[in-house]
C-alpha cells in the first residue's frame, strides 16, 4: 500500500533538525525516512518527478503507526515559495515539525556549515558570507516570515514548534512534547535522539590563509593540475578550529537595517509562541 507521510520536520537549518530526525527515525512506532532530506516539495526538478517518486521512499514503512520526512528547505520560503501550498495539496492533514533557535546565533551556525561542506568555497569573513549567500544564511533566521507561509495554508495546531533551548535544558521534556504533538508515546532519549545532535562548533574548516591562497594569481589554475592527494594535504594545513558563537559574534556585523528587521521578527514570533519578549537578545 502506497504512503504519505504523516510528519514533516521543515526545519529550521541548524536548529537541532537533525537531532529530532534522529529520534523519529529510532521511534518504535514511527517509519522516518533514514538520512536523507527528500526536498519532493521545494525543489522543483523533485517535485516534477510526481507523487510516484516520492512514495517509493517510504515503500518500507511496513505497519508503522507514523511515515516521516525532514528536508530543511521546507523552510526556506524565500528560495522555495512554492513549497508550503504544495505540502498543502498532497497531504493537508500532515504534522508540521519546525524547531528554531537564536536568530543570530543559527546564522553563524549555517555559515560555519556551508563553509564546510562547500570546501571552502563560501567565503571565511561571516560578513562576506552573509551578503554573497543571504538566502541560504540569513534567510532561515526570519522564523515568522518563514511561518507565516505556513499559516497561509495550515491551522497552528498542525504546527509544532520546539526550541533549542528547551532542548538543551531538558530533552526529555522537548521530546515529550513532540510525541505528543505526534500522538505517540515518548521513549527514552538516550536510546533514541541521542539528545542533540550534529554539534559542530570546533569541527575544524578552511580558514582565511585558503582564502587569500586562492586570491593568489595563477593558484586556481595550477590546482586543475595538482595531485588530488596534494590538495587534500594542502588543504589539511589550512584548516582552522570553527569560530566559537562568541568570536563570531564579535565578528559578525549586520546592517543596522538588516538587524532591526530580524528583531522585529524574533518579537514577533516570540509573541505568537507566548514567550518572553526578551527571551532572544540582540
Amino acid at each position: 500500500m502506497s504512503r504519505m507521510p504523516d510528519i514533516l520536520v521543515i526545519g529550521a537549518m541548524k536548529c537541532a533538525t537533525s537531532s529530532i530526525c534522529s529520534y523519529l527515525e529510532k521511534h518504535p512506532d514511527v517509519f522516518f525516512v533514514p538520512k536523507s532530506e527528500p526536498e519532493f516539495f521545494s525543489k522543483d526538478e523533485n517535485w516534477a518527478k510526481g507523487l510516484s517518486f516520492y512514495q517509493k521512499i517510504f515503500s518500507d514503512a511496513g505497519s508503522a503507526k507514523l511515515t516521516g520526512e525532514g528536508s530543511n528547505s521546507y523552510s526556506m520560503t524565500d528560495t522555495y515559495p512554492d513549497a508550503p501550498a504544495r505540502i498543502k495539496s498532497v497531504i493537508p492533514e500532515a504534522r508540521l515539525v519546525y524547531s528554531v533557535r537564536h536568530p543570530v546565533e543559527r546564522i553563524i551556525s549555517a555559515w560555519a556549515q556551508l563553509r564546510y561542506q562547500s570546501a571552502g568555497d563560501v567565503p571565511y569573513d561571516i560578513n562576506d558570507a552573509v551578503r554573497e549567500y543571504r538566502d541560504r544564511i540569513m534567510g532561515p533566521s526570519f522564523y515568522w516570515r518563514q511561518l507565516s507561509a505556513y499559516l497561509d495554508h495550515f491551522p497552528k495546531e498542525q504546527i509544532w514548534i520546539g526550541f533549542l533551548e528547551d532542548l538543551k535544558a531538558d530533552g526529555d521534556a522537548f521530546y515529550g512534547s513532540l510525541c505528543g504533538f505526534c500522538g505517540i508515546p515518548p521513549f527514552d532519549v538516550d536510546a533514541g535522539g541521542d539528545g542533540w545532535k550534529n554539534k559542530k562548533d570546533g569541527r575544524p574548516i578552511l580558514g582565511a590563509r585558503y582564502d587569500l591562497l586562492r586570491r593568489l594569481p595563477g593558484v586556481k589554475a595550477a590546482a586543475r593540475f595538482a595531485p588530488s592527494s596534494f590538495k587534500r594535504a594542502m588543504k589539511a594545513g589550512l584548516k582552522e578550529k570553527t569560530p566559537s558563537t562568541q568570536e563570531a559574534l564579535t565578528q559578525l556585523d549586520l546592517p543596522d537595517k538588516e538587524l532591526k528587521a530580524l528583531r522585529e521578527d524574533a518579537e514577533a514570533f516570540l509573541a505568537f509562541t507566548g514567550r518572553p519578549a526578551d527571551m532572544w537578545r540582540f
